[in-house]
């Protein structure tokens, strides 16, 4: 009886095994993993020593961005500047300018002069007068004080501090077609000649030159850069056409015989008395009186009486320079007072 049970035990065993079998432990589950979807077991060592053998993904190389160069300011930012600073006419101008020359006079009416020259056409002058201009119209204490044209044409624009005092002040005198001595005064004063090409700079000695990052206009500098380049253009052209001509007088005088006569007008003619205006006057014909630095008088210490009794008494009196006969002009050493010189 026994053994029959212990069978149909044994029967009833193997018959669920199958469904056991498939609803079994998860372990044999495990193997059925979605690797997509699984997070990824900790690295053993035999996997390390995998991955060191194992040729690496390659690495994406970022796109280089192009960076867009600095722009450069044509001028810093102007700086801040006092009342008695004035910007630096050599900087402002930059290469427009091909000479330049000072004159301080610390006793000579009370101003220094600041001169340069564009070397190019004399429209130039007028439209560099102009550029200045406009940077003086942007002064914080200086106005514009009015104009003055001397009797040869040259052109004497003033502005004047506010409030000025004696050293913010410079003295001038010029003819006019009206007035054979016409006096004025100014803090700043811009001068220049119509189709010559040049331009003064005179200030008070309160006045310091400094540059202050002010600069002429980029177009206007250019366009007056392609003036002045067809100048010197066609300076050299006229220069190389003279010393050919002097070079072919030369040898037609050297040749001798019926061509001497040709050769001596040749000459004659290509060594022509030519002219321009006189540096050192500026045209005018006149400079100041070196004896009484443009004054017209000379001042000296005299004794009057002292009724007091106290002790010798002094005041100071002026009198006529005996050289300019108190006019403070002289006539122009270099140009005899024609306000031009032979070159």
């Amino acid at each position: 009886m026994k053994k029959p049970l212990a069978l149909l035990l044994i029967l009833c065993i193997l018959l669920s095994l199958p469904a056991a079998l498939a609803d079994g432990p998860s372990i044999v589950k495990r193997h059925g993993i979605n690797k997509a979807t699984a997070t990824p077991a900790p690295a053993t060592k035999l996997d390390k020593r995998l991955d060191k053998n194992a040729t690496p993904a390659p690495t994406a190389v970022p796109t280089a961005v192009p960076t867009k160069a600095p722009t450069i300011a044509p001028t810093a930012a102007p700086k801040p500047a006092s009342a008695h600073d004035l910007q630096d006419p050599i900087s402002f101008f930059g290469d427009l300018i091909t000479y330049h020359g000072s004159n301080f006079n610390t006793e000579k009416n009370n101003y220094y002069s600041f001169m340069f020259r564009a070397d190019a056409h004399g429209d130039m002058s007028a439209r560099m007068v102009s550029a200045f201009e406009n940077y003086l119209s942007q002064h914080s204490a200086l106005q514009y004080s009015g104009s003055v044209t001397s009797k040869n044409g040259k052109i004497y624009r003033c502005y004047t501090l506010e409030n000025a005092a004696d050293s913010d002040l410079l003295q001038y005198s010029c003819s006019t077609t009206t007035e054979k001595r016409h006096e004025f005064t100014a803090s700043v004063m811009l001068s220049y000649e119509p189709g010559y090409p040049a331009i003064d700079i005179h200030y008070a000695r309160s006045f310091t030159l400094t540059d202050l990052n002010y600069r002429m206009d980029e177009t206007e500098h250019a366009a007056l850069s392609e003036i002045a380049a067809a100048y010197a253009l066609k300076r050299a052209e006229e220069e190389a056409a003279r010393k050919a001509e002097e070079e072919k007088a030369a040898q037609a005088q050297s040749s001798g015989g019926s061509s001497s006569s040709f050769s001596w007008s040749s000459s004659s003619s290509s060594s022509a008395v030519r002219t321009t205006r006189c540096h050192s006057c500026g045209g005018d014909g006149k400079v100041s009186c070196s004896n009484c630095s443009g004054r017209g008088y000379k001042e000296k210490r005299v004794s009057t009486p002292n009724y007091s009794g106290s002790g010798a008494k002094y005041e100071t009196v002026r009198e006529n320079c005996y050289r300019c006969h108190g006019s403070g002009d002289v006539d122009c050493s270099s140009c005899g007072g024609d306000g031009k010189v032979e070159y």
